[in-house]
């Protein structure tokens, strides 16, 4: 929402630079304050990520799964994980990790909700260094 507020001097939530209230009009989102460029920047550039990975991500659901299972348990499980806090992109991962690196093959009770269960080992395995020079 572009707003104009009336006195006094905000900081910007993403740059964290000073926002001269009576010269700028700013941004309002969330209880906060950002400069009109930062917003635009910021919102715009992490939406645009999202979908992709939410494209990437259904893509990769499609390929593995059976038309069944995305018609009847895939919203529910999608939807319990994404109230869990988990992401496109690291669910994705998490069955990348699940089907291609551990070489599990698919548990039709759990479908995608699998990555509940790997999703913390599977961010560690994508997160550990690749190779440790030794001394």
């Amino acid at each position: 929402m572009n707003v104009k507020i009336n006195a006094g001097k905000r900081k910007c939530s993403f740059c964290s630079k000073e926002i001269i209230v009576d010269e700028y009009k700013l941004m309002w989102h969330n209880n906060c304050y950002f400069h009109n460029e930062c917003y635009q920047k910021n919102f715009t550039e992490s939406a645009e990520a999202e979908i992709q990975d939410k494209h990437n991500f259904l893509h990769y659901v499609e390929q593995i799964f059976d038309k069944e299972y995305i018609k009847t348990k895939f919203s529910m499980h999608f939807a319990n994980l994404l109230k869990k806090g988990y992401t496109y992109q690291g669910i994705h991962a998490t069955l990348m990790y699940y089907f291609g690196v551990l070489g599990k093959s698919i548990e039709p009770t759990y479908g995608i909700f699998i990555a509940h269960i790997y999703y913390e080992e599977a961010r560690k395995y994508y997160h550990k260094p690749k190779w440790v020079i030794s001394s």
